[in-house]
Protein backbone atom coordinates (compact mmCIF):
# COMPACT_ATOMS: atom_id res chain seq x y z
CA UNK A 1 0.00 0.00 0.00
CA UNK A 2 1.08 3.33 -0.85
CA UNK A 3 1.20 6.58 1.33
CA UNK A 4 2.51 8.83 -1.30
CA UNK A 5 1.97 12.39 -0.18
CA UNK A 6 0.70 14.68 -2.73
CA UNK A 7 2.76 17.12 -4.18
CA UNK A 8 3.03 20.93 -3.49
CA UNK A 9 0.54 23.02 -5.13
CA UNK A 10 3.19 25.45 -6.35
CA UNK A 11 5.42 22.98 -8.02
CA UNK A 12 5.99 24.50 -11.12
CA UNK A 13 4.70 27.93 -9.68
CA UNK A 14 3.49 30.69 -11.14
CA UNK A 15 5.99 33.01 -9.91
CA UNK A 16 9.07 30.75 -11.56
CA UNK A 17 7.41 30.94 -14.74
CA UNK A 18 7.22 34.58 -14.29
CA UNK A 19 10.39 34.87 -13.17
CA UNK A 20 11.39 33.10 -16.41
CA UNK A 21 9.61 35.17 -18.69
CA UNK A 22 10.16 38.51 -17.21
CA UNK A 23 13.63 38.13 -15.71
CA UNK A 24 14.26 37.91 -11.85
CA UNK A 25 12.81 41.46 -10.93
CA UNK A 26 9.28 42.18 -9.72
CA UNK A 27 7.86 45.79 -9.05
CA UNK A 28 4.83 45.62 -6.55
CA UNK A 29 3.72 49.71 -5.76
CA UNK A 30 7.18 51.30 -6.65
CA UNK A 31 9.17 48.61 -4.47
CA UNK A 32 11.61 46.95 -6.88
CA UNK A 33 12.78 43.48 -5.80
CA UNK A 34 15.42 41.37 -7.59
CA UNK A 35 14.23 37.18 -6.65
CA UNK A 36 16.54 34.16 -5.39
CA UNK A 37 14.06 31.18 -5.89
CA UNK A 38 11.24 30.27 -5.21
CA UNK A 39 12.20 26.75 -3.95
CA UNK A 40 10.02 24.25 -2.06
CA UNK A 41 10.74 23.26 0.91
CA UNK A 42 7.82 20.28 1.63
CA UNK A 43 4.46 22.10 0.98
CA UNK A 44 5.70 25.47 1.79
CA UNK A 45 7.18 27.84 -1.11
CA UNK A 46 9.81 30.18 -0.03
CA UNK A 47 11.83 33.01 -2.54
CA UNK A 48 14.35 35.26 -1.52
CA UNK A 49 13.51 38.95 -2.36
CA UNK A 50 16.82 41.40 -2.24
CA UNK A 51 15.98 45.17 -2.70
CA UNK A 52 19.52 47.51 -2.58
CA UNK A 53 19.60 48.23 1.17
CA UNK A 54 17.56 44.79 2.37
CA UNK A 55 17.20 41.30 2.04
CA UNK A 56 13.38 39.97 2.90
CA UNK A 57 11.89 36.25 2.83
CA UNK A 58 8.68 35.40 0.65
CA UNK A 59 6.44 32.90 0.87
CA UNK A 60 3.13 31.75 -1.14
CA UNK A 61 0.01 32.35 0.70
CA UNK A 62 -1.76 28.83 -0.38
CA UNK A 63 -5.02 29.96 1.43
CA UNK A 64 -4.98 33.76 -0.26
CA UNK A 65 -7.65 34.01 -2.66
CA UNK A 66 -8.44 36.88 -5.33
CA UNK A 67 -11.72 38.01 -5.83
CA UNK A 68 -12.16 37.65 -9.72
CA UNK A 69 -9.21 35.59 -10.55
CA UNK A 70 -9.52 31.74 -9.86
CA UNK A 71 -5.81 30.19 -9.79
CA UNK A 72 -3.91 33.25 -8.94
CA UNK A 73 -1.00 32.98 -6.67
CA UNK A 74 -0.70 35.46 -4.10
CA UNK A 75 2.99 35.66 -2.31
CA UNK A 76 3.57 37.79 0.64
CA UNK A 77 7.47 39.49 1.67
CA UNK A 78 7.69 39.63 5.05
CA UNK A 79 10.57 40.89 7.55
CA UNK A 80 9.75 39.91 11.42
CA UNK A 81 5.94 40.31 11.48
CA UNK A 82 5.71 43.24 8.88
CA UNK A 83 4.35 42.35 5.53
CA UNK A 84 6.46 44.78 2.90
CA UNK A 85 4.43 43.61 0.09
CA UNK A 86 1.83 41.50 -1.09
CA UNK A 87 1.01 40.34 -4.80
CA UNK A 88 -0.61 38.01 -7.14
CA UNK A 89 0.46 36.24 -10.40
CA UNK A 90 -2.43 35.48 -12.35
CA UNK A 91 -2.40 33.93 -16.08
CA UNK A 92 1.35 35.84 -16.54
CA UNK A 93 0.46 39.26 -14.80
CA UNK A 94 1.66 40.36 -11.96
CA UNK A 95 -1.48 42.07 -9.77
CA UNK A 96 -0.26 44.34 -6.59
CA UNK A 97 -2.11 43.68 -3.69
CA UNK A 98 -3.00 46.05 -0.61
Amino acid sequence: MSTALPSSPCTGSQLARYLAANGNEVVVKGRRFTVEGPDTDGFTDIATFKTARASYHGVLCVNAKVVGRPGAEVWAVVVGRKTQASFAIHEGMLLALS
